[in-house]
């Protein structure tokens, strides 16, 4: 597709100023009703999210926080200068037979050529790609609808990766729910694998100098870096689940000083905040899906809406962590899953155990180093060490499996 080629302006990664030394214009949109606006600089520059209730003293010194670590917050993502060589650097490692591939661009719906040109030309301005034309990697562009960017196809299978769930958040009664901007193009990838991230798209072949996201080991690489950085913070003011930070306080002063402690750690290693992304001081916030607040953590209503106006099920089946407060049981946690065709085939006491052992298995974290009972309606003719056999049964199969 030569035409289209011949459209993208191709620059050179340029040296551009900060946005502390010259603030740029940013879209201002609406905010919940709890949230609003600040700015740390005049004329409406740099604007910050923080809560709406706070008292004028309260907003005086959060603002004065944050004007002392402006370099720590990014408006733009030429702000990102990237973390420092010495916290992480992205290795891409290979088996040793393996076989450089390169993959044909695949076809692209028309409709999207400007989406890719201008994050192209977006990258390149930032400095975070490069053009080459002669590496022995090559992947195609992926176009997927997300909040910002595009995917590259990695590899064929194209795996997914499994989401986690922290379930450590403190209850406390303020909360800065903070997010790192772009997170993966903060890690340089190292010089001797740039080669390796090529990817094709109808405007070109360019490599990523900065770790991008479908990369082999990525998530594990930018969690452990999170780690390096904050690894004296972590639980104990602070949460950190890949580039969702959370610094939380039983008061205002607590979590104000605990806040400046971040930020500052922030500006010492090159780690940008995402302005946008960042609430300062509120009583609640969304991380992962759920709602974290001084009650702990319950469901985003928003996420479970549509399941919650479902008809009651008649035939449910699964299993349920909870908990007995007085006279009433509170449930914890559902979990549920589908048999193998091997396990179907089980007896119908074996299937028993088999979801005994699931719901063991699954609840782990949670019952071990505690006294377990069982109560069951069939009745186990076979005795104690007929129940017994068929347990080590499940768990032999289990370890020879992993």
């Amino acid at each position: 597709m030569p035409s289209f080629k011949k459209e993208l302006k191709v620059c050179e990664a340029k040296t551009l100023k900060s946005s502390v030394d010259e603030p740029p214009e940013v879209e201002l949109k609406d905010l919940p009703p709890h949230l609003e606006y600040a700015f740390l600089e005049d004329g409406n520059k740099l604007p910050v999210i923080i809560a709406k209730e706070l008292g004028d003293e309260e907003k005086s010194a959060l603002i004065k926080v944050l004007k002392s670590h402006k370099r720590a917050i990014a408006w733009k993502l030429s702000n990102i200068q990237g973390i420092n060589l010495e916290f992480c650097t992205h290795k891409i490692l290979m088996e040793e037979d393996y076989k450089p591939v390169v993959q044909h661009q695949r076809r692209v719906n028309p409709k999207i050529h400007d989406v890719i040109k201008k994050e192209v030309e977006k990258l390149l301005d930032a400095g975070l790609i490069y053009p080459i034309f002669d590496s022995p990697w090559v992947s195609p562009v992926h176009c997927v609808p997300k909040k910002g960017g595009f995917t590259v196809v990695e590899n064929e299978e194209n795996k997914l990766i499994p989401t986690c769930l922290v379930a450590g958040w403190r209850r406390t009664e303020y909360y800065c729910f903070l997010d790192g901007f772009s997170g993966y193009f903060q890690i340089s990838i190292d010089p001797r694998d740039q080669e390796k991230t090529t990817f094709t798209c109808p405007y070109g072949t360019f490599a990523y100098r900065s770790m991008s996201f479908g990369l082999c080991n990525a998530p594990s690489m930018f969690q452990r870096c999170m780690l390096a950085i904050f690894h004296d913070m972590v639980e104990k003011m602070m949460e950190v689940f890949m580039d969702e930070f959370s610094v939380f306080g039983n008061s205002f002063e607590n979590c104000l000083s605990r806040l400046d402690k971040m930020l500052q750690r922030c500006e010492d290693t090159n780690l940008c905040l995402n302005w946008e992304k960042n609430h300062f001081m509120v009583k609640e916030g969304i991380v992962l899906g759920h709602k974290i607040s001084k009650n702990g953590i319950e469901v985003d209503k928003a996420k479970v809406y549509v399941i919650a106006k479902l008809p009651h099920l008649t035939t449910v089946k699964g299993a349920v962590l909870g908990q007995r407060h007085e006279k009433h049981f509170r449930p914890i946690h559902y979990a549920s899953k589908t048999m193998t065709d091997a396990e179907s085939n089980y007896t119908t006491t074996e299937k028993e155990m088999l979801a005994v052992v699931y719901a063991f298995e699954k609840f782990r974290s949670y019952l071990i180093m505690n006294k377990i009972i069982v109560h069951t309606r069939r009745d186990c003719s076979g005795g104690f060490y007929s129940f017994k056999n068929l347990i080590s049964k499940f768990l032999t199969q289990k370890e020879l499996r992993t």
